[in-house]
């Protein structure tokens, strides 16, 4: 079995289909992305499951600081030119948000589709945004 790094959850399905990924809470301060991949790994059933679900606690670090980052904001690593700088540098240069980057890059690229959970800090109206992107 192989093993995934922390806080990412591979889920296979019993029959093929596309790769779905949720992330959530990676902002730390955004704390519905955690409680919706817990949710979901409780309750999702590989027997009844097309393809693969992949769900990731995206930055657990600044999540238990109840911060949106510690030391750099991880939602903005993931560009194929930051992340090829990053995967440039040796590993104990990098930062928190840095090696969770790395860590996580892999399967947004095998992802199919990808669910980014965020929250705001203030009351607000529930809305979902999409766009259509061409997979890198």
């Amino acid at each position: 079995m192989k093993k995934f790094p922390p806080h990412i959850e591979h889920i296979k399905g019993k029959t093929p289909g596309p790769c779905v990924l949720i992330i959530g809470a990676i902002h730390g301060n955004e704390r519905i992305g955690k409680a919706v991949i817990l949710k979901l790994s409780h309750e999702i059933n590989p027997k009844k499951l097309c393809g693969e679900l992949i769900l990731i606690f995206g930055n657990p670090a600044a999540y238990a600081a109840n911060k949106r980052f510690i030391n750099f904001d991880l939602n903005r690593l993931f560009n194929p030119s930051q992340i090829g700088i990053l995967k440039g540098k040796p590993i104990h240069s990098l930062n928190i948000e840095e090696k969770r980057a790395l860590e996580i890059e892999p399967y947004l690229q095998k992802a199919n589709y990808l669910l980014d959970i965020h929250s705001t800090i203030k009351p607000s109206v529930p809305f979902v945004y999409c766009e259509k992107m061409e997979k890198l």
